[in-house]
């Protein structure tokens, strides 16, 4: 069975194409997975701007952890430092791994117990689908600039 190696390359690809299937499992009304995958969008791109090639494979699929091991990449104006650790920190507080053996009902008690939206009415777990959608649009964007930076 061939190997699949994990680079920053890959976990960059893998940010910015889980990203644009968040979008479109929203704009179905799929809001759960949406939800999910920005999650795991914003984990590839901490991923994709911390890991040196080669390395093996890390299984933590903390967003805490992943900030701080990408956190020394930081070198921007103390304003979107600021930013991108508010979002950060609440995407940490939206996703957590484990969610991806939930319900849809056990997501959105989750979310009721974080108070994040306050005492929304209707559906908790499409609220924070777009939210998460917001928060991984200012991870990835800041990323991309990275990015940018790292291979010029």
């Amino acid at each position: 069975m061939a190997e699949v190696k994990f680079t920053s390359r890959a976990y960059y690809n893998a940010a910015q194409e889980h990203l644009k299937r968040a979008v479109s499992l929203r704009a179905q009304g799929e809001h759960f997975a949406a939800h999910y995958f920005a999650g795991v969008a914003v984990e590839a791109m901490l991923r994709a701007v911390s890991v040196k090639d080669g390395e093996p494979f890390d299984s933590s699929h903390s967003i805490e952890y992943w900030a701080k091991k990408a956190r020394p990449l930081l070198k921007v104006s103390e304003n979107r430092q600021n930013k991108i650790a508010s979002a950060l920190l609440e995407v940490n507080l939206r996703w957590r791994a484990n969610q991806r053996y939930y319900t849809s009902k056990m997501l959105d008690t989750y979310l009721h117990n974080t108070n994040l939206d306050g005492n929304i009415r209707g559906d908790r777990v499409k609220a924070s689908s777009g939210r998460m959608l917001e928060l991984a649009d200012i991870v990835i964007a800041e990323g991309v600039e990275r990015w940018k930076r790292k291979t010029l």
